[in-house]
């Protein structure tokens, strides 16, 4: 075997190798189609994880299976001959020129990679796949089958009665669905057949699950910037005379709210490169239907409700008096005078005349500035939290052999902080007062509450 962790993904054309390939590559960029001879070589891919790295070479399907253990029969006497029949068969001219696709499959199997191999559990099983895994059998390496259930399960009990008398594990996995943890019962099911790799897969085990967590922290990095930034954004303009002041108010705020917007797809894409995840299609702007980012009265749509925001108002510190500890209890709301105080002053914050504000004074060496921004919506930092957790949620739970578009449906703030300890909720809270104040945030105390969030939120949606 390679000194080096390396796994040739074999099997007859179009079973879904390539999504196989892409879903444990975490690679988007790898080519998928229904159409059958897609693979056309052997294309090797290195994995990296952290300080680790294994490789995962994608080959084409088997064409002639038939003829080609025909041809090997003729060229082994014995059991013992057989690995050296297929060394032949693979450097022979004439099987290279008429076997084409088996010798490019064969290849990094005889150079020491182990074997994967692949059927459809959504079609029966048949007789014409038994000299496939006969000449798999011959080339002497560590093997397993993956039932891949493309449209159905319909058929996975009786080809799981076929491969086992071929291969030493058998398992299903379905690349458009399986967690990091059926990759890694595939590996742990190579550290039993090929005993040399185990130290190996075990580093690489343990890296798998570090740098999915390491994304997660990457991602709430992101965010944290994003809400430092999009949060104490004001733009100016000098201007010369104070009637210039309306003209120059009509040029700033689309100029303002393009940045917004701007900034907030920068950080959208961010994400998306920490996943790879550029192939998924996402157009931010359907996220605005409904809200459009600057439509205030729709933000209880992705912010929070009313009620919702009085209670975060009250724990991040907006009103004083005993009665607050008294009505935060867990996920309980305000309660009589609390909420009738705290639902006048809010009145006034939540009005779209303050939200954004803009702003004309005198400067010392004379002349005029004109200033717009910052938005001061106590709810507008749950708006831009919550987009960002809409596409990280399903970024973080996507994998790559799946290429359909991100959902558009709004996600409900409700679940979410529900879901929450109560001592992440009120951290945020607090957080999203002083960003709303525009009050100094330390970015990596921020960053940290909001990786307690993401992963929180991650928990959430899979129960």
């Amino acid at each position: 075997m390679s000194d080096q962790v390396v796994f040739a993904v074999v099997g007859h054309p179009n079973k879904g190798k390539s999504s196989i390939v892409s879903t444990l590559s975490r690679n988007d960029s790898i080519e998928i189609s229904p159409r059958s001879g897609t693979t056309s070589i052997s294309e090797s891919y290195s994995i990296n994880i952290l300080n680790c790295s294994y490789q995962l070479v994608d080959t084409p399907g088997f064409q002639r299976p038939r003829q080609v253990l025909h041809w090997l029969k003729t060229h082994a006497d014995n059991a013992s001959e057989r690995p050296q029949a297929v060394r032949n068969f693979i450097t022979n001219s004439e099987t290279q020129r008429a076997f084409p696709d088996e010798v490019q499959l064969l290849r990094p199997i005889l150079d020491g990679a182990a074997i994967i191999y692949v059927v459809d559990g959504s079609h029966p099983y048949g007789p014409e796949y038994e000299a496939e895994m006969e000449i798999l059998r011959w080339c002497g390496q560590p093997r397993l089958a993956l039932i891949n259930p493309i449209s159905s399960e319909q058929y996975i009990e009786q080809w799981q009665d076929a491969l086992g008398q071929y291969f030493s594990v058998v398992q299903t996995f379905n690349p458009m669905t399986a967690k990091i943890q059926h990759q890694v019962e595939l590996l742990q099911a190579f550290s039993v057949i090929a005993p040399e790799w185990k130290e190996k897969l075990r580093t690489i085990e343990s890296a798998l699950y570090q740098e999915v967590d390491s994304w997660s922290r990457q991602g709430a990095e992101v965010l944290a910037h994003l809400l430092d930034d999009v949060c104490n954004y004001t733009l100016s303009q000098k201007v010369f005379e104070e009637q210039q002041a309306e003209q120059i108010s009509k040029l700033l705020k689309p100029q303002f709210e393009d940045w917004i917007v701007t900034r907030e797809r920068k950080a959208h894409t961010e994400l998306q490169h920490i996943y790879r995840h550029m192939r998924s299609v996402y157009n931010i702007e359907q996220l605005d239907l409904p809200p459009e980012l600057f439509d205030i009265e729709q933000w209880y749509l992705w912010g929070l409700d009313k009620q919702q925001l009085m209670t975060s108002l009250a724990v991040g510190g907006m009103v004083a008096g005993g009665a607050i500890d008294l009505a935060v209890g867990g996920a309980s709301m305000l309660l009589g005078s609390v909420i009738g105080g705290v639902t006048g002053l809010a009145s006034g914050w939540l009005s779209a005349e303050k939200a954004i504000r803009f702003k004309f004074k005198g400067i010392p060496l004379g002349g005029f500035e004109a200033t717009y921004g910052p938005i001061s919506d106590f709810n507008f930092p749950y708006v831009v939290i919550n987009r960002f957790l809409h596409l990280y949620l399903q970024l973080s739970s996507k994998n790559h052999a799946d290429r359909t578009d991100i959902e558009q449906d709004i996600p409900s703030w409700g679940l979410t902080l529900d879901s929450l300890d109560e001592k992440i909720r009120k951290q945020l809270q607090g957080w999203c007062v002083r960003l709303a104040r525009q009050k100094y945030i330390e970015i990596s105390e921020l960053s940290e509450t909001l990786y307690k969030l993401l992963i929180n939120s991650n928990k959430a949606t899979r129960k």
